[in-house]
């Protein structure tokens, strides 16, 4: 079977020398980074190269593939964006650092940073939109459960069940979804939707979508991939 790097090379013949150099450097270093994570049954570094052959697939440049192959080595694995940065450069860097978020106190207790995540990732996108063709790629990777309802009765035996609710009603329907409907990613909106479809939608509070709408240029997203 091949790997998801030959799978990239294959897909995308026009890469230069320099290019591949570039990916096959990341994909390495992410693999390195993810060694022993699982999601579920599956190696967690599945997800990442998957990005990665996705990004390929939709004719992004290296740097964006590389990005999408180390976009969770921050938040996931303890990777510095210095390194980052040293390793892939400030493009890279940029785009891995516009997807990942960071903790704060809240109470005493240290917390996700989701609120802080969302303002980054739009003034990001605002700078560069590609970032948004990248966290696409990252939506559409993710493999749905073969029946929904086996899924929700094994997070409901787990006792995970309420965080799930609270994940599709609080990020995905209170900004993600939003986020990709301003720019027009249907196809992205579709995915999500499916993976929360039997989550009743409740106390959804979408605070960002006057942000939203002020900090997305449409058209240069647009102009760069459409979903």
């Amino acid at each position: 079977m091949k790997n998801d790097l030959e799978k990239i090379y294959n897909t995308r013949k026009d890469l230069s020398e320099k290019d591949k150099e570039l990916i096959e450097r990341a994909y390495h270093f992410a693999e390195n980074a993810h060694k022993g994570q699982m999601k579920g049954k599956k190696p967690f570094f599945d997800h990442p190269a998957t990005v990665g052959y996705l990004l390929a697939k939709w004719k992004q440049d290296a740097n964006s593939i590389s990005a999408g192959l180390l976009h969770d080595t921050i938040e996931d694995c303890g990777v510095k964006l210095s390194d980052i940065k040293n390793k892939f450069g400030e493009t890279v860097a940029f785009y891995v650092d516009g997807m990942s978020y960071s903790k704060r106190k809240i109470n005493g207790v240290w917390k996700t940073d989701y609120e802080g995540l969302y303002k980054k990732f739009l003034d990001y996108v605002k700078q560069n939109p590609v970032l948004a063709i990248i966290k696409a790629g990252d939506e559409m990777s993710r493999s749905d459960p073969k029946s929904v309802e086996k899924f929700v009765g094994a997070l409901k035996e787990k006792g995970m069940w309420g965080d799930f609710q609270n994940m599709i009603n609080e990020r995905f329907r209170g900004f993600w979804i939003p986020f990709f409907k301003e720019i027009g990613f249907n196809k992205v909106i579709q995915k999500i939707e499916f993976r929360g479809r039997l989550v009743k939608k409740d106390k959804i509070n979408v605070t960002f979508y006057n942000y939203i709408s002020k900090k997305i240029d449409e058209n240069k997203v647009h102009a760069s991939y459409k979903l």
